[in-house]
């Protein structure tokens, strides 16, 4: 697995790709989200993977199910552990608003980007 340097690389040059690529597998999350990252490659994006042909675009677009905000060093921390997001809720640096259980379905969306 090889873990894009920041949240801009992931959403702006990987993602796109595996939305393209991996559509059908993207559909099946059927939810859309929206990303606030703080920092150094930070920014904000809306994944949506709930339409009939999934895409990410900056800024927030429509009503998300699922908001989530973090600072960039742990958004980094979280797709190089899967396992660290829920530390990272508990110690209030990993916000989620909307549908948690959507949230615990990102994993499998950015696998499709960085592989296993």
């Amino acid at each position: 697995m090889a873990v894009p340097a920041n949240a801009k690389e992931l959403f702006d040059n990987l993602m796109p790709k595996a939305l393209e690529t991996h559509a059908d597998k993207a559909k099946e999350v059927d939810a859309s989200f929206f990303f606030s990252i703080t920092g150094d490659g930070g920014g904000e994006w809306t994944l949506d993977c709930a339409s009939a042909t999934p895409s990410i675009a900056q800024g927030k677009q429509g009503t998300p199910q699922c908001s989530i905000e973090t600072d960039s060093e742990s958004f980094k921390q979280m797709l190089e552990d899967p396992q660290a997001g829920m530390g990272l809720f508990m110690s209030g640096k990993l916000k989620v608003d909307g549908d948690p259980m959507k949230a615990m379905q990102l994993e499998n969306i950015f696998k499709l980007a960085i592989g296993d």
